[in-house]
């Protein structure tokens, strides 16, 4: 699923890029909030957890299952015109924290040290 190249530079492949484009501060709180469900969950269980009152709740669950992070049911595609939909977090949604994690991890480990961090002579 990810892929890099050499130890000194780190790339997203286009997937992880893609999902880590959607995101905001709200939607990684959204993303804590739905990883926390037991299972399957609605837009108004994310709003009794997170006690989000405005009216962008919907429309930032949509974007994060655009990006990869959810699943709907019904799909986007089938048009969902009033229905309630049922999400569920995606594979991606479980490894992408972990592997952020790792890839900072990385990149800071692999930095030569700054100039100001040279030993004196």
């Amino acid at each position: 699923m990810w892929n890099y190249t050499g130890m000194d530079s780190v790339r997203l492949n286009d997937e992880l890029a893609a999902a880590v484009a959607c995101v905001t501060p709200r939607r990684v709180e959204l993303l804590l909030a739905a990883l926390q469900q037991p299972g399957s969950f609605t837009v108004s269980d994310l709003r009794e957890v997170t006690l989000s009152d405005g009216g962008s709740l919907p429309r930032d669950v949509r974007a994060l299952e655009r990006g990869g992070w959810l699943r709907g049911d019904p799909p986007e595609s089938s048009g969902r015109q009033g229905r309630t939909v049922v999400y569920t977090v995606t594979p991606l949604a479980i490894d992408l924290f972990p592997e952020l994690a790792r890839l900072v991890e990385t990149a800071i480990s692999s930095r030569p040290p700054a100039q100001d961090d040279a030993p004196d002579a």
